[in-house]
């Protein structure tokens, strides 16, 4: 036997009491060829949507669908175990001045085997309730959710509660939300569900809560002006912020929690550092996160096209190109500009080289979703790039470059605000047609003469602000 450190962990009931499996050296040895595999945020909305696709296939309408909460009441300290008399805790006792034990009956929080053996609990029941009761049930470590038709009247959720109370779990009242299309409660996750137009539009809709943004935003401003983040630390703000990046609102920033995730100690916060730039996207994009349409119905028919480009020219010209072409109305669409001698400036600023095309490539693909919003919102999209650099930045939501990083994160923050979700694909650079809007005309402007041919429809280039691109822009414009 081994003995751990406790401490404790003040959370907004009270303080949690933490086993440290680390410290004794428990989960550092611990190993196991099983993984958790845990549901996304999205999740009640898939489950509504394999629900109305059944009733489809099975040649029915859609129908009212609703949705139910429970949480097991203090789960690893009642849930029964193999060996309850395993784990003693020793506590000071200041009136009879000695030491004070007694059997912890469940499982230690902070032991990394813990967290495997509690979930065979609800793994199994979910395996019952679908397999047996035939009951859509998802579960997130004690979070269960139970969706079903509104005119099941809840037989599901009640049908859920008698399985938990079978195998001795119980379940926390406080916590319980009954079977609902919609509601202030209704929130699994940290993540608004509103069922109530499914079966007039086929939509649910979905977004994180003002509750979780606020209190995402207001953590990571706390550790940036502590300038510091702990192991713990970096651990809270992943498990608060993983659910932002769910396929309902992109992948993007995916790459910005690993830093979070690897942390040993305590890690100062520099500026420009990748820590420092992943809480900075982090923040960008719970804040822009709006309102989703989960569409459970038909799927987009029609998937936007689009294609980006930028080149240099002679005299130190570098021009931006987007084409869009959008297939609901089979309009076509294009933009182009000189990029602005500002940003190249702030580029060099922020790293030295023999030129930026890397950069421009970036910008151009960020001005795809500034100048087209109305043609992007809640849409499939391929994006196509002819720079291989680029295009792998965009999928991976890094840079390595200071400046591309800046355009990435601006990127990320708007198509997660349009709810847009893009393909990116290469493209050959002589098959794509950007090329033309951005390069001079012979006449002046843009060359637009193809695009014109093809009868596209031309609308004003949108470039990036300083300001969007990051808020170290506020130091470069202090630089004579």
């Amino acid at each position: 036997h081994e003995c751990a450190g406790r401490f404790g962990r003040v959370q907004k009931n009270g303080i949690r009491a933490i086993d440290d499996g680390t410290e004794n050296g428990e989960n550092p040895a611990f190993g196991s060829r099983s993984k958790l595999s845990l549901i996304s945020s999205d999740a009640p909305a898939r489950v509504c949507r394999q629900y109305q696709r059944e009733r489809r296939r099975r040649g029915q309408t859609l129908v009212a669908f609703e949705y139910g909460l429970e949480d097991v009441r203090k789960a690893f300290r009642r849930c029964p175990v193999a060996w309850p008399g395993f784990s003693v805790v020793f506590v000071w006792d200041p009136k009879r001045r000695r030491t004070a034990a007694f059997i912890l009956p469940g499982f230690a929080f902070g032991v990394f085997s813990a967290v495997l053996a509690w979930n065979r609990y609800p793994a199994l029941i979910c395996h019952v309730m679908r397999r047996l009761l035939a009951t859509a049930t998802v579960a997130y470590y004690d979070d269960f959710g139970v969706g079903g038709a509104a005119f099941e009247r809840g037989s599901g959720q009640r049908a859920l509660i008698v399985v938990g109370d079978a195998l001795g779990l119980g379940w926390a009242e406080d916590k319980h939300v009954a079977m609902t299309q919609s509601g202030p409660d209704l929130h699994p996750l940290g993540v608004m569900h509103d069922f109530s137009s499914v079966p007039n539009t086929g939509v649910v809709l979905i977004g994180v809560t003002e509750e979780r943004k606020t209190k995402v935003a207001e953590l990571i401003d706390e550790h940036i002006a502590r300038g510091r983040l702990t192991k713990s630390d970096g651990a809270t703000v992943f498990g608060k912020s993983r659910f932002v990046f769910s396929p309902v609102f992109g992948r993007f920033g995916l790459a910005a929690l690993a830093p979070l995730s690897g942390l040993r100690g305590t890690t100062s916060l520099v500026e420009g550092e990748p820590l420092f730039e992943a809480l900075l996207l982090l923040r960008r994009l719970v804040v822009s996160t709006r309102p989703q349409h989960f569409r459970v119905d038909e799927p987009q028919k029609s998937v936007v096209v689009a294609l980006t480009d930028a080149s240099e020219g002679e005299g130190g010209y570098t021009g931006i190109g987007v084409v869009l072409w959008d297939p609901e109305d089979n309009t076509l669409h294009y933009a182009g500009d000189e990029a602005p001698a500002l940003l190249t400036a702030f580029f060099a600023w922020l790293r030295e080289k023999a030129n930026y095309i890397f950069e421009w490539e970036l910008v151009a693909a960020l001005c795809l979703y500034l100048t087209f919003p109305d043609k992007l919102q809640n849409k499939i999209l391929h994006h196509f790039i002819d720079n291989e650099g680029a295009k792998f930045s965009l999928i991976r939501g890094f840079s390595g470059a200071p400046g591309g990083e800046r355009v990435i994160h601006a990127a990320a923050a708007e198509i997660v605000s349009l709810g847009c979700h893009p393909w990116f694909g290469r493209v050959a650079s002589k098959d794509n047609i950007s090329d033309g809007p951005s390069r001079r005309g012979p006449h002046g402007g843009i060359d637009d003469r193809e695009l014109r041919r093809l009868g596209g429809i031309e609308r004003r280039l949108v470039l990036p602000t300083l300001a969007q691109l990051s808020r170290a822009s506020d130091s470069f414009n202090q630089v004579d």
